[in-house]
């Protein structure tokens, strides 16, 4: 696929056309794991659950070390290397070889820091905690190579069969180990590590097959990215620090029961996260695409997706922080049930990470990751101060609350700095209309709610009637442009 056929044409087309098959297998990641969790709370305890938690959080910060950001780099290159297939081919193999080769001594170190000090942390053995929790990321971090070259090339019904398949395999270990096992924990750990394992194996067997690896390995490449992807790395510590960092202070300073029952709240609030994704696999490629391009072209189009992508991510978030309590008392365990508190917190935290997504695009497409690095140092040191000062105070919500202020901060930083870099012109009249209406809403439900006593089903329909009154009225004021979506379907059909 070209660059004029990524980007040309409707972009609310491709990102349903293309962007359904990752929101579908988003969605259906999500339900399984949403359908599991009576399981889970059953079988895990919220005290074992925090351990689990935390050991997940560690993993998930060495792909961080693993591939020191080359993965940014990848993607956004990938459209300059990819003329000519041996220039892609080249361009493939550097990452690959640089990444494993380095990944290879990260986890070698990472397991000696491993046995001296997390064992003892969380008072769990080597094997299989450390060693497979270790060794996982390191397959991921290969199998994003297969995976970002499905996604550049807007293959996405191939990437994310792949994607669900991975998950069954993930959940059928995890579910037979927990429930005729009876192993605890380790369960789901040996699930993570087999996903991983067969996510490395598919994905090098698609490069492989388009003969994408060879043993070529180009010094400008890899120094071309590293000039993009090192500046980067304070982004990618701050995005664990604000989103994984408080399940250790919680175990630090609380008790693994607390964090387990934070992580099942936290668990539900990041569906935002997923929808975000599912949207900007599609829309960022599509963006680099056009702003390479004709950039001036490629930000007014920009403007034109930008308000009305704002309001249906705020509305699909203020669903579900609404249906928090009702979502966590039917899918947990009564141990669980104070996990609802978090929940619109830390959506609506995600809620401003879906938002500033077009302008850090922005931002990368110019090379400024220094923007996006020293914005992602502040916004950590203030995430890390304001856990150690109030978790030991008031707990869970404490780090719900801290992850939210970090999540804005970072989105006002990325948000004045991309407008300095390229003028975006946003319609403030239809994004304030949208706060307005659903403040007002809010506080409609909490007068009416005052007479119903905590009735689960009065309460359940009057959610229900108020969120069919939300978006009767964005309809009916044309706070979505439903022109916009016409326009660029008759385009696109010119076009093509």
């Amino acid at each position: 696929m070209t660059n004029q056929q990524i980007h040309s044409g409707s972009h609310f087309k491709k990102i349903l056309t293309k962007g359904v098959w990752y929101f579908f297998s988003s969605i259906f990641i999500k339900a399984i794991n949403l359908v599991l969790l009576p399981i889970i709370t059953r079988y895990i305890p919220p005290s074992e659950l925090g351990i689990l938690s935390t050991l997940e959080s560690i993993g998930q910060l060495l792909p961080v070390f693993i591939s020191l950001s080359l993965d940014e780099a990848y993607c956004r290159f990938y459209f300059n290397h990819n003329k000519t297939h041996e220039e892609q081919k080249t361009y493939i193999s550097t990452y690959f070889w640089i990444i494993l080769g380095w990944g290879i001594f990260v986890v070698f170190i990472s397991m000696i820091i491993g046995k001296i000090s997390i064992m003892r942390l969380l008072k769990v053995p080597f094997f299989p905690f450390i060693s497979l929790i270790m060794i996982g990321p390191l397959f991921l971090q290969l199998s994003l190579l297969g995976g970002a070259y499905l996604r550049q090339e807007l293959k996405s019904a191939s990437f994310s069969f792949i994607e669900s398949l991975l998950h069954i395999a993930y959940i059928a270990v995890f579910m037979y180990l927990l429930i005729a096992k009876k192993i605890g924990i380790s369960s789901k750990v040996y699930g993570l590590f087999l996903s991983s394992l067969i996510s490395v194996i598919i994905f090098s067997a698609i490069i492989i097959k388009n003969k994408l690896i060879g043993f070529k390995f180009n010094k400008n490449i890899l120094i071309e990215g590293l000039k993009y992807s090192i500046p980067l790395l304070p982004n990618q510590m701050s995005a664990w620090i604000t989103g994984l960092s408080d399940r250790i202070i919680l175990i630090l300073y609380k008790t693994t029961a607390e964090t387990g029952i934070y992580s099942i709240g936290y668990q539900l609030g990041q569906t935002m996260r997923m929808i975000s994704m599912s949207v900007f696999k599609v829309y960022t490629p599509i963006m680099y695409s056009m702003l390479i391009e004709k950039k001036e072209d490629g930000l007014k189009r920009v403007e034109a997706f930008f308000p009305n992508y704002f309001i249906i991510i705020f509305w699909i978030a203020f669903c579900i922080g609404f249906f928090s309590k009702e979502f966590i008392l039917l899918l947990t365990e009564s141990k669980y049930h104070t996990a609802y508190l978090v929940v619109p917190i830390v959506t609506f935290a995600y809620f401003f990470g879906a938002i500033y997504k077009p302008f850090l695009n922005i931002i990368s497409y110019s090379n400024k990751t220094w923007i996006i690095s020293s914005g992602a140092i502040f916004q950590a040191i203030s995430n890390i101060i304001f856990n150690i000062i109030f978790i030991p105070i008031f707990g869970q919500l404490a780090a719900a609350w801290t992850t939210f202020g970090s999540f804005f901060i970072y989105f006002m930083w990325i948000f004045l700095w991309s407008q300095k870099i390229e003028k975006i012109n946003i319609r403030w009249n239809k994004i304030i209309q949208t706060l307005l209406i659903g403040l007002f809403l809010i506080i409609l439900y909490l007068f009416i709610n005052s007479f119903f006593k905590d009735n689960f089903i009065k309460i359940l329909l009057l959610k229900i009637g108020i969120i069919l009154i939300a978006l009767f009225i964005t309809l009916k004021f044309r706070l979505i442009d439903l022109g916009y979506f016409k326009y660029n379907r008759k385009k696109f059909n010119n076009e093509k």
